[in-house]
Parts: structure tokens; C-alpha cells; sequence
């Protein structure tokens, strides 16, 4: 094995766990393919294509040339295949959710620091070039940040029983507690149910993270148009991160400003705005890069299990607040 080499195996090659097996595939970083179902024919054609082995759970954690283990499974299966990953000595990765239970939560995080590895969720738009570009203007252009909103709609895929909230809101919660650098301090939201009763199709959550800092995210997986924006609105101007948009429009920035003059009222100043060009890339192939980099230097995580932690409670609490129309406190 090189020095660069990781050897990466993943469980799960579903929807999305066949894009993590092809990217780390194309990265030389694929060391094996495990599938709960034997007749997956992505997984039998990706591990002939990229010539790794297809293996049961319990091979890949057998397996001496495998550091890390990506598990893109069910939600409800990911404490027990992360459990059990992490005490045969490998780092883990998670899609999001991490889980749905703090308990679980705090038994992963606890879990990775004793065995000293890196315990990461698939938090992938924090390893965004567009957004890590609109999280340094956010730093250095804007002034403060006052107000954060996100949209994040389409016409898009439901599970039985899971809400938009957990299907689409960890993105932007991740995105948000990352600029913020804290955790809100209460919550409340509100959300509409179409195609299954008592499962929310839209939602509207607002965080309410003191000092006047505030953020609003708004999802619908019942829409027949497609939104993935963040606007970030600071006190010298407004940054906005685009997904939709080509990469020399996908951030772009507004500088501006307010001026008063006595017994006038407030007005803005806008100067015109300018798109930030990006080169393209993928994402996904950064995040993994992150997660294998971290086996080394684990400050590369930025989506560990302690942000998943936030992530979980705020949604927890907007499922609550969305029960009980109020406003639910956090505490950390």
C-alpha cells in the first residue's frame, strides 16, 4: 500500500452510497464494496469495474488493509454498523443523519475518542468550494452576520415516515452552526403535511442564536421548482451561496451599507454586486478526501459527531415545536 493510500471500504451502494463507491473508486481509495443485499447490481459492477472485492460487514472489518469505513445505509442501521466499525479499529464516516437518538449520538462520539479515531458526518456542503468561498466573505466582507436564510425545494424522493426535516435539513443546519460558530439557543418551526399524514412535506424553522443573530431555513420536498440557496445577510452587505447557478454564478457578493441622517429615516446603500468564479469540482470526492486526510490530522474534520450532536437537537426540537406551536429552548 503507498503512503497515500487509505484503502476505504463501503457499506451500503444504494442511491447514494453507489456515488461514494464510484468517487472513491476513481480516487485509488476503494478497498472494498459491502452490500446488505448479495444481488445489488451496483455493487457487483462497481467492484468489477474498480477491482475490489465484494465482502459481508464482517469481512471488510476483518479486513488488516482497510482504515476507514463509509456506512451509507439506512438511518436506523447506522449505530450499530458505526458501533461496531469503530471497535474493530476503523475510522468511520456516517451519511447524515449520524442517528436519531442522543444517547446513541453521545455513545459514537465517546466511542471514536476511545479508540482514537475519526468519527465524521456527511455534512458534504461544508467541503463545498462555493460555500467555503461564501464562509470567507462571510469573515471579511459583510460586517457582522445578523440574519442567515436558506431555501432547499424540489419535487423530490419519500421515504415512509421521515419528514423533509431530516431528510433535507442537516445540509443547512450543518452550513449554519458552521458560520455561526455556536449553537442556537431556541427554535421553532412549522410544517405542512401532504402525501402523508403527520409527516411534513415543507417546514420553516427559525434559530434564534441571541445578540440578534438570527437564521431561517425553509425546505419542501413538494415543489415544482428546484432551490439550494443560502443568503447571508451582514451589516456591510449580503453574500449568496447558489447550487443551482453555474460555477462563476454560484456566490456571488453584495457590498453595502446604511446611512441615517437626522429626522430622515434609514437608507441602503447597494453597490453592485459581484460574482465570486469558482473551477469546478466535486464535493463529494472533497469530502472523502477530508474524511481519508483525517485519519492523520484530525482537525480536517469539520463534520464531527459534536456537530452532528447540535444538528439532532435542533431537529429534535423543531419536531417538538412544530407539536406544540411555541418556541423550545436548547441546552448545551
Amino acid at each position: 500500500m503507498s503512503a497515500n493510500r487509505k484503502n476505504v471500504a463501503v457499506v451500503g451502494c444504494g442511491n447514494w452510497g453507489k456515488n461514494i463507491v464510484r468517487s472513491l473508486g476513481e480516487m485509488g481509495q476503494l478497498a472494498a464494496i459491502s452490500d446488505p443485499n448479495p444481488h445489488n447490481p451496483h455493487a457487483k459492477s462497481y467492484a468489477e469495474k474498480f477491482s475490489c472485492p465484494l465482502l459481508s460487514f464482517e469481512d471488510v472489518l476483518a479486513l488488516p488493509s482497510c482504515q476507514g469505513v463509509v456506512i451509507a445505509t439506512p438511518t436506523a442501521t447506522h449505530f450499530e454498523l458505526a458501533s461496531a466499525a469503530l471497535k474493530a479499529g476503523k475510522h468511520v464516516f456516517v451519511e447524515k443523519p449520524l442517528v436519531r437518538e442522543t444517547d446513541q449520538n453521545h455513545n459514537l462520539v465517546a466511542l471514536a475518542k476511545s479508540h482514537d479515531k475519526t468519527l465524521m458526518v456527511g455534512h458534504i456542503l461544508l467541503y463545498h468550494p462555493a460555500y467555503q468561498a461564501v464562509e470567507k466573505i462571510a469573515k471579511s466582507d459583510i460586517g457582522q452576520i445578523l440574519y442567515i436564510t436558506t431555501r432547499r425545494t424540489n419535487l423530490g424522493r419519500f421515504f415512509p415516515g421521515e419528514s423533509a426535516l431530516w431528510d433535507l435539513a442537516p445540509h443547512d443546519l450543518a452550513m449554519i452552526l458552521n458560520l455561526y460558530q455556536r449553537a442556537p439557543k431556541r427554535v421553532f418551526c412549522h410544517q405542512v403535511s401532504c402525501v402523508e399524514k403527520g409527516v411534513g412535506d415543507f417546514a420553516s424553522v427559525d434559530l434564534d442564536f441571541g445578540d440578534g443573530q438570527q437564521a431561517n431555513l425553509y425546505f419542501s420536498r413538494f415543489s415544482p421548482t428546484k432551490e439550494q440557496k443560502m443568503t447571508i445577510h451582514g451589516s456591510k452587505g449580503f453574500a449568496v451561496f447558489d447550487d443551482t447557478q453555474d460555477w462563476n454564478h454560484k456566490v456571488t457578493l453584495y457590498p453595502s451599507h446604511v446611512t441615517s441622517e437626522s429626522g430622515s429615516a434609514p437608507k441602503i446603500h447597494a453597490i453592485e454586486s459581484k460574482p465570486i468564479p469558482l473551477e469546478s469540482a466535486e464535493p463529494l470526492k472533497l469530502e472523502l478526501q477530508s474524511f481519508i486526510d483525517s485519519f492523520d490530522h484530525p482537525q480536517n474534520n469539520k463534520s464531527d459527531g459534536n456537530q452532528a450532536l447540535i444538528v439532532l437537537a435542533v431537529i429534535q426540537a423543531a419536531e417538538q415545536s412544530s407539536t406544540t406551536k411555541s418556541w423550545v429552548d436548547l441546552q448545551f
